[in-house]
């Protein structure tokens, strides 16, 4: 058996002194942060799954009906991109433990189902890859219609897949690429830390600040994507956001390593609506190494 550590992750943490700390109910939704793989056999792997809870603040968007519940009742669903070599490639489904809340009944918010899925602290979990191609498959976490429980699922295309999927609003989560066969790339520090120090709150909007991260590949040209798991942007507890560009391009991008230990410009830009008042501001979220 080959075991292949397929993606690092990093917290990156910002913190800084320019504007109103602000606490308010939130939530947490799971999502992949990394996978483990063990080749098993020439058409079979495991892929053990590890899993964040990304906070969501509350607000009016959380009163919308996710589209998989509209019509039917809705379910929690882990899957991957499925390859079975002749052609057709599939969204395979695997269970998540019973003792979670999974299904919600049509009709049912947002707000609902997070307030369910902030209680899961589930942080790993294990999906079975057989009787197709090894390498280059991705796996996702998402919400569903009900159709897709169970082995049912094996039958959904991955197009419909991709259409029918469901997470929570302006959340910026796609399939976890898992790399070629043998070859991954990492960051090489667990945490990544952006400090703003004290600004004046009209200089707040717009300001920019750099650093370099390493990303280390186990061998040279290996082409990666730098991706928040979460939110395409972090939340501020002031109400600001920061946004970021790896090497001048929005994350989500591929990125292609020169050589084993490569250096990234990772820029944070602050944006959004100014707090009233000055203080202590902060956010976190979580910088994962995925594929194109």
């Amino acid at each position: 058996m080959k075991n292949i550590k397929t993606i690092s992750r990093a917290f990156v943490l910002f913190l800084g002194l320019a504007s109103l700390d602000i606490s308010a109910t939130s939530f947490k939704w799971p999502v992949i942060e990394s996978a483990d793989v063990t080749i098993t056999g020439n058409d079979s792997a495991t892929y053990v799954l590890h899993l964040g809870y990304p906070t969501i603040p509350d607000n009016s968007t959380l009163d919308q009906i996710p589209t998989p519940c509209i019509n039917d009742s809705c379910v929690f669903i882990v899957t991957h991109r499925h390859n079975d070599g002749a052609g057709k490639i599939t969204a395979n489904t695997s269970d998540i433990p019973s003792s979670l809340t999974s299904e919600w009944k049509r009709g049912s918010s947002w707000r609902k189902i997070l307030k369910d899925t902030t209680n899961y602290g589930m942080t790993a979990f294990t999906v079975n890859h057989f009787g197709g191609v090894n390498g280059q498959e991705c796996v996702d976490a998402a919400l569903a219609p009900r159709a897709y429980q169970g082995t049912s699922g094996v039958s959904h295309l991955w197009t419909e897949w991709q259409t029918d999927r469901a997470t929570p609003p302006n959340f910026a989560v796609s399939c976890l690429g898992l790399p070629p066969i043998n070859q991954w790339c990492a960051l090489h520090d667990p945490l990544i830390t952006f400090d703003f120090g004290t600004l004046e709150l009209a200089d707040a909007e717009n300001k920019t600040l750099k650093k370099n991260i390493g990303v280390d590949c186990s061998v040279a040209g290996m082409k990666y994507v730098l991706k928040l798991r979460g939110l395409d942007f972090i939340a501020l507890d002031n109400g600001m956001n920061a946004k970021f560009t790896a090497d001048g391009k929005p994350l989500g991008e591929t990125l292609e390593g020169t050589v084993e230990s490569n250096i990234v410009a990772l820029e944070a830009t602050l944006t959004g609506t100014l707090p009233q008042s000055g203080g202590v501001f902060s956010g976190t979220s979580i910088l994962s190494v995925s594929y194109p």
